[in-house]
């Protein structure tokens, strides 16, 4: 073992570190031999980072269809937009309006529940219908949502009745998952029959870690900024800042993949 430490330290050059690989490798194999404890444990360990060093493994995926980072990145802002509003709009009605809890989760299910499914299923369809003059309308759909909902959002957070800003709420509750069937099917589409649920999982992913992990986070991070300023009102300019900026980035996004995707389609496997 001695030696062959001695031997990898004598060889070692700077330059062409791969070089050392092949004995880094007599040495790991010679750790591996003895008898189990915490000191080969991390050894080995230590050894395999070497290799790893000295070898320069890296990874790089590339991609010849443009609409797979546009596209996810569109659904993970909609989603971002989507999720801060739905964990923090309770609270906005509380804290601004004085709105009770129970009238308030009557007016939420409705327009949150049965507004979004209506909206969902109803984009899905005028998506297929559309998308068989032009496949960028699978796209377009969402930019067309974002469109339509940027702008209410404004209404939501500065309206200064509780019934207005619910009215308001309708119609961005009913296009806050516009993206998503359009979406999933054209990732769908654009992978063979086996790569299907992985897709969808990697789409999810992407979609949950920006959308869940970091939109509702950021919000109550910007609130709890604006508070010296604005004190009980920093949770509303918290989401009208924060909430229109992402819907208008998801936008931008999907107008790029629209760009691309019928090349896509066109390449995609059977």
């Amino acid at each position: 073992m001695g030696k062959l430490v001695d031997q990898a330290l004598a060889a070692y050059d700077f330059k062409a570190p791969e070089k050392s690989v092949a004995v880094l490798v007599e040495i790991h194999q010679a750790i591996e031999s003895l008898s189990p404890s915490v000191w080969k444990t991390r050894k080995l360990k230590a050894v395999k980072a070497l290799i790893k060093s000295c070898a320069g493994l890296s990874l790089q995926l590339n991609s010849d269809r443009g609409y797979g980072t546009e596209g996810a990145l569109g659904a993970a802002m909609n989603a971002f937009a989507g999720y801060s509003t739905a964990n923090w709009i309770a609270s906005f009605m509380i804290r601004s309006h004085g709105m009770p809890t129970g009238e308030l989760g009557t007016w939420l299910a409705l327009i949150i529940g049965v507004g979004g499914a209506i909206g969902v299923v109803g984009s899905g369809v005028f998506a297929d219908h559309m998308g068989k003059r032009d496949k960028r309308w699978y796209m377009w759909v969402a930019v067309l949502a974002c469109a339509i909902s940027a702008p209410l959002q404004f209404g939501i957070f500065m309206a200064d009745s509780a019934y207005v800003a619910l009215g308001f709420l309708v119609i961005p509750a009913m296009l806050s998952n516009a993206y998503l069937g359009a979406t999933l099917a054209t990732t769908h589409s654009l992978v063979g029959l086996k790569m299907r649920a992985l897709s969808s999982a990697i789409l999810f992913f992407i979609l949950n870690l920006i959308g869940l992990g970091m939109g509702p986070t950021s919000v109550g991070l910007m609130s709890d900024f604006l508070a010296p300023t604005y004190g009980a009102e920093s949770l509303r300019y918290a989401l009208m800042f924060i909430v229109p900026v992402a819907l208008i980035m998801s936008a931008g996004f999907y107008l790029i993949a629209a760009h691309y995707v019928r090349g896509d389609l066109e390449r995609a496997p059977d």
